[in-house]
């Protein structure tokens, strides 16, 4: 990242998927680790991500997805996909290795399944 001189600031407007016009994709590896770590949460305001506290800051930081890991909101356009490409390079290979299907859902949505399968049990 240094080399790109990109940072983040954690202002939490990333966490702001509508306001800010854009939706977190995660596969169902990123959010198994995402619930493992930081437990699985329930939107309390629509079109926000559930992780972010009140003082607008990521409560899963640590186990946050490859998503929010290569978005950066200062970010020119196009300057990110290439740091992206490389993770996800070795995401995907991680799933091979470990015979795991990266199927892909929105984050809120995906949160919602985990909850409802969960509460069916």
């Amino acid at each position: 990242m240094a080399q790109l001189k990109l940072s983040c600031d954690a202002c939490g407007k990333c966490c702001h998927f509508e306001k800010w016009g854009h939706q977190l994709w995660v596969t169902e590896l990123e959010l198994r680790y995402l619930v493992a770590r930081s437990g699985a949460r329930t939107p309390m305001d629509e079109g926000v991500c559930p992780y972010l506290d009140d003082q607008g800051k990521c409560t899963a930081r640590e186990s946050r997805s490859l998503g929010c890991r290569a978005y950066f909101c200062t970010a020119p356009a196009g300057e990110v996909e290439a740091l992206f490409e490389r993770f996800f390079t070795r995401l995907t290979r991680l799933a091979s290795d470990q015979e795991i299907e990266l199927n892909y859902d929105e984050l809120l949505s995906g949160l919602g399944q985990f909850l409802g399968q969960k509460g069916a049990r």
